[in-house]
């Protein structure tokens, strides 16, 4: 379970993209990811993201990348 508050406040005190973060927001949004392939270190694995729809893609969104897509996003968690 994600913990909402600390999540939103991580979002609104964000300052720039943050992979990390557009992860945590899309398993609040109930995305799902699989890990498909883990290389030598522990940065190198490689996910596949599966939305609510169920449309599996190899990438999780950039919810961090804009400010104006973050702030779209914290109302839908």
């Amino acid at each position: 379970m994600t913990d909402l508050p600390e999540l939103i406040r991580r979002i609104e005190s964000a300052t720039g993209p943050d992979r990390a973060l557009d992860e945590a927001v899309a398993l609040a949004l109930g995305w799902k990811h699989e890990v498909v392939a883990e290389g030598s270190a522990p940065t190198h694995v490689a996910k596949m993201w599966i939305p609510p729809e169920g449309r599996p893609r190899s990438f999780c969104p950039a919810f961090t990348g804009s400010v104006d897509v973050t702030m779209t996003v914290i109302p839908a968690i």
